[in-house]
Formats: C-alpha cells, structure tokens, sequence
C-alpha cells in the first residue's frame, strides 16, 4: 500500500509567532515539490496542498494514478471544500481519463469514480481568491471487468410500449410512458437543448448538428422523462462516455462520384452512455429499420419531443406529440425553394414528413428527436428519421419538418457499434 499526502501538516503546527515566517517558506517549498506526482500500488491516499488547512492561492497539481495492467481504478473522495462557482470555473479538481474528463468544485463530495483502464489523472486549481480547506481522496485498485460484447440494436421488446396512447390529432401532451425511447440532451449544467432515441441500453441517436463543438464532459442525457421541471420517480440520467457524428455531415456525394458541400446532410451521431439504462416500463428501446427500407410516401408517424410550440417562443417543459405523414421527396424540394432563402438540398439522406392542413411541425428543441412510425405488421414503432431542420418560424406552411432518414444510416449505426 502506498499513501502520499500532499498537503504540509506533515510539518506540524506552528507554536509561536516566531515560527511563523519560516513555516510558510517550508509550506511554500514542500508545494514546488511535491505538488506534481504519479501514485502507484494497489491503493493510496492523497490530499490537496495545505490540507486540512486551506489550500494555497493560484496553485496547479497533477496527480498521475497508474495501477498495474488488467486492473481499473476506484477513486472516492472522503472530505471536499472547494470555492463554488459556475462550470468550476476558478477551484475545481478534475479526474482526466483520456477524453473522459469529471470537473467537480464547491462543498458537496463528488460521485465515486471507475476508471475504464488502469491509469486516470487528478488535477487540482485554485486562484488567487475564496480558498476552501481542499480535499482527502482514495484510490483502489481492482480487477477489470471481462469486456461487453459488442451493443446491438433491434431487441425483441423494441419500439414496444406498455403504456396505453389516446389518439394524437394534432399537437398534445404525452402521457408518461407513451414514448420510452425518448431521450433528451441537457449540458452538464442542466440545461435541455436537444432530443434523441434510445436504440440500445447505452446507446442513444440524435441529430449532428447537436453535437457539434460538445464534448462527451459537457453532456447528460435523460431518459423516462415527461415534464422536464418535476422530478417524476421515472427519470433515469446517465452521463457520456463517447459522442460520435458522422464523417460525412455536411457533405454529400454528387452524381460525378466526388463529395461536395450539402448543408445539413447527413445529420446524425451517436452517443454512448457511460452506463447503460434499465428497460422498464417508461423506458425501452425503439427498432431501427433494415438499410434502405424506407417509409412509404403518405405512411403515418409521429414526432415528440420538448421543443418550442410556438414561434417566438421556449422550449416546453411537457413532451409533446404530433401526427405526420412521409411526404414525397420531390414535393418536399419544391416547397424549400419556394419558401426558404440560400435554398437547401433534399438529400436521399434526409426524409420529409408533414400533416396536410395543420400546423404540425418539428421546432427549435425538437432536433435530434424521433420520427416514430408503427410497423402495422410487427405493432411496433420503428425510428425513420432524427429531426433535422425546417422552416426558421417552425411554420409548417413554408417546408415540411426534415429528418435524418434512418434506413440511409443503418449500416453505418451497426459499424460503429461494433467498433466502440
């Protein structure tokens, strides 16, 4: 066992006032040395500089924990008084595990970590204002699980719902449980921004464009949800392990077999879930279809989500649910270059859908969400497209709601599945 203490109680107290000056001196050398440092053994424990005294100013360390191969580390802090601020901005320490990054501050004790490989970094910061006494941490080294096998979409109970639906005329509140695969995306501050579906326990779909400059640290995804602003007892978060957007977004291939430049083509991306969900009643998977097989033109699916209901506007605390129909390619084109400015190209990567005479339509907060259409022959929903753009005032009457189409991305979801 090894134990390293980084803070300078180690030297003891100081007795009179003439011991003042040459204490600080040796506090002030003990940090430049023993500030940075790799830890190993099969468990330690280490503190903050100064600890348990306050912590100093404008300080920086770098704790490096390496256990030995085929082992994983298990990582709890035991005290912690850090300054509290937004995003952890000014005191924070930090566990890095390659693109896994967990900032934590203020006075509550972060979650217990598990590494996924044998080594993670620990960085403390401070500024120059507000220290707090600073933190007492352990680590352990344990077996490493045998590895998963590979995720796999299409499960028997996929796009299965327990929970019986009234019929959606138009624009309505859903009822818990209506949509189990709904998932929504919120910043790690809480803050919803997107929609998505659940394909497999760990394993979420969503639009690119909401992935776009995030970082798997930055993201937490919601399942089992329906009003956003009560906690319900059927929520399940997870945080992020991996976000994946597809290498093609914004490009397509043109009829010379080169790739140009095609806004908003190709929106889709993945994101892995640190820890899978439990399926239950308020969530369950939803089927993807076979590569290629589209819904037929005039066939009757839904969108959900929690985005704006009308234009200018919030997005809506309550999921929300709306009939529309796959609607013909070319009809969808014509309406864009009527309608919209800077005119954008219905891609075969991209389906259109709409409700003739109504006002349905997808809206700022709805992206990435699902277009669910019921298979009459399985009774199961199966997810044909992630909402992708659409009239700037959400207005149905300018150009139809546009879509990822699933079936045009099916093999590349089963690739990168088996690959991560």
């Amino acid at each position: 066992m090894l134990t390293s203490i980084m803070s300078l109680t180690i030297y003891g107290e100081c007795r009179n006032s003439n011991d003042l000056l040459g204490l600080n001196v040796m506090r002030k050398f003990a940090f430049l040395l023993a500030c940075d440092r790799t830890l190993t053994g099969t468990s330690g424990t280490f503190t903050s500089p100064g600890y348990p005294s306050s912590y100093p100013d404008s300080k920086e360390c770098q704790t490096t924990i390496t256990v030995d191969k085929g082992k994983i580390i298990t990582f709890t802090f035991s005290t912690f008084d850090l300054e509290e601020s937004s995003g952890c901005f000014f005191d924070f320490v930090e566990i890095i595990e390659g693109d896994r990054k967990k900032k934590y501050c203020g006075k509550a004790i972060p979650p217990a970590y598990r590494s996924k490989g044998n080594s993670i970094v620990v960085k403390f910061k401070s500024d120059s204002y507000f220290n707090g006494k600073g933190f007492s941490a352990t680590f352990n080294a344990i077996n490493a699980p045998p590895p998963l096998p590979p995720a796999t979409v299409n499960a028997p109970n996929c796009g299965l719902r327990q929970v019986a639906q009234s019929r959606v005329i138009s624009g309505t509140n859903a009822t818990k449980g209506a949509w189990p695969w709904q998932a929504g995306l919120h910043t790690s501050y809480g803050t919803f921004f997107c929609g998505g579906s659940l394909i497999a326990p760990n394993w979420v779909v969503t639009a690119a464009h909401c992935l776009e400059g995030m970082k798997a640290s930055n993201l937490k995804l919601k399942l089992g949800d329906l009003d956003r602003e009560v906690n319900e007892g059927t929520e399940q978060e997870r945080e992020v392990e991996k976000i994946i957007m597809h290498e093609r977004y914004h490009v397509r291939e043109s009829d010379g077999g080169s790739c140009v430049y095609s806004q908003l083509n190709n929106d889709v991306g993945l994101i892995k879930l640190e820890n899978p969900v439990m399926l239950n009643k308020y969530v369950n998977t939803i089927c993807l279809p076979a590569q290629s097989k589209t819904a037929p033109v005039g066939h009757n699916c839904f969108i959900t989500g929690w985005g704006k209901i009308k234009h200018p506007g919030d997005t809506y605390r309550h999921l929300q649910q709306a009939p529309l129909q796959i609607v013909n390619t070319t009809d969808c084109q014509a309406r864009v270059d009527q309608n919209i400015r800077g005119t954008i190209k219905v891609t075969k990567q991209m389906v259109c859908a709409g409700k003739a005479g109504t006002k349905n339509s997808g809206c700022q907060g709805d992206s990435g969400g699902p277009l669910a259409c019921l298979n009459s022959a399985t009774k199961k929903f199966v997810l044909h497209g992630d909402v992708s753009w659409g009239s700037g005032n959400c207005d149905a009457d300018v150009t139809h709601s546009v879509f990822g189409r699933m079936s045009e991305f099916r093999s590349w979801i089963d690739q990168k599945l088996r690959e991560n």
